[in-house]
């Protein structure tokens, strides 16, 4: 907290403490056509909590509390009001008479119900948060094949659409389309030990953003470059793990 009317003064401290109790639920169902097809789908709920507490300041000069004392700052009933928004994930295996094996996976995230969290000063809200953000929809699929006895190889791709459109883009939440491409391997060490590794490239969009006219100084336009990401998974299952 910058004590603005008492600059020599540094910066004091504000602490919020908060809490809350929400409830959600999930429903889920797995049912197999045969012994090599099956197929799933899941509901997640959404939740719309709203925590509430109090908060403290620490080192404010006498000037900065006296102004935060007569805003109605200090003291305050707090509120913080986020919501998660629901979600539906369905897959479907397929395992080939060769021990090929095929997946393919679909999900939709109700992401225009998204809301970052709001801060509520005695009913006050602090931040006002305007953003349209856009319904995810995302699909995945792989397909493995065993290399020999003891080796099993697979590949898989996965796409997630735009989060918000460009130009509904704000740079509090920076986020945009990715797909993912990645290689897998399994060997087969000791009948109760399985060694694994993965590498995998993901591409999230340059997520443009172009910032209101500010007086002065005009608007802020930008967007991120080189945001490829490479992960390395390395691991051992032991047992039925």
């Amino acid at each position: 907290v910058a004590n603005i009317f008492d600059p020599e003064v540094g910066d004091g401290i504000a602490i919020l403490e908060t809490d809350g109790f929400d409830l959600g639920f999930s429903l889920s169902t797995l049912y197999e056509i045969s012994d090599r097809t099956r197929w799933g789908v899941m509901y997640q709920s959404g939740s719309d909590p709203t925590l509430e507490g109090e908060v403290k300041f620490e080192g404010l000069g006498p000037n900065t509390e006296a102004v935060l004392d007569a805003a109605g700052i200090i003291g305050a009933e707090i509120e913080v009001k986020s919501k998660a928004p629901q979600s539906v994930l369905a897959g479907i295996y397929h395992e080939f008479d060769n021990s090929h094996a095929f997946t393919f996976d679909l999900a939709w995230v109700e992401f225009s119900e998204f809301q970052l969290s709001e801060f509520y000063f005695d009913g006050e809200g602090l931040t006002d948060n305007e953003a349209n953000y856009e319904d995810i929809f995302a699909f995945s699929a792989g397909y493995s094949w065993p290399v020999s006895p003891r080796w099993m190889m697979a590949v898989s791709g996965l796409y997630i659409d735009e989060m918000v459109k460009d130009d509904e883009r704000t740079a509090t939440l920076r986020l945009d389309s990715i797909w993912s491409v990645a290689v897998a391997a399994e060997w087969q060490w000791t009948q109760d030990r399985l060694v694994f590794a993965s590498l995998s490239y993901l591409e999230p969009g340059n997520a443009p953003v172009t910032t209101p006219s500010i007086p002065g100084i005009g608007s802020v336009a930008g967007e991120y470059t080189n945001r490829e990401v490479f992960m390395l998974s390395i691991g051992v299952k032991f047992g039925g793990l």
